[in-house]
């Protein structure tokens, strides 16, 4: 998903840059705006087609109401957490984050994370459109 959004928001900033100095030019020469002199420019860096299809993956991966996408990107670390929640018991044997005095609180820190995920909770916070309310 990163990818393909980074991919369409370079093409979208280098036709944003065109135009926005094509526009300019034509403000100070005092001209009539030619659409198609536009695209021209456009099309010397790009083809149009580059352009749409830019436009077409940024609609597509954006949401347009606010807070879907933060919503969207909690699932996608939540799906990743299953993959990385193996290896957390390895790295709190590893003794290489204790070679420094900030390494120390971070190890310690980490050797309790396997702990952390064998707890039960009735909702996972990071699924949640908020976080869940501590327990008293």
């Amino acid at each position: 998903m990163l990818p393909q959004l980074e991919k369409a928001a370079r093409i979208l900033a280098k036709a944003s840059k065109i135009l926005t100095e094509e526009l300019d030019l034509v403000a100070e020469a005092g001209t009539d705006l030619d659409v198609g002199a536009l695209w021209a420019a456009v099309e010397e860096a790009m083809p149009r087609t580059a352009v749409a299809g830019a436009v077409a993956t940024v609609e597509s991966l954006v949401p347009e109401d606010d807070g879907s996408a933060e919503a969207a990107m909690r699932e996608k670390l939540a799906l990743r957490y299953n993959t990385v929640r193996l290896f957390l018991s390895l790295l709190g044997e590893s003794d290489a984050l204790g070679a420094a005095p900030a390494g120390r609180r971070v190890l310690t820190a980490v050797r309790r994370l396997p702990a952390l995920s064998r707890r039960r909770v009735r909702r996972p916070a990071v699924l949640a459109g908020r976080p869940a309310r501590r327990r008293r």
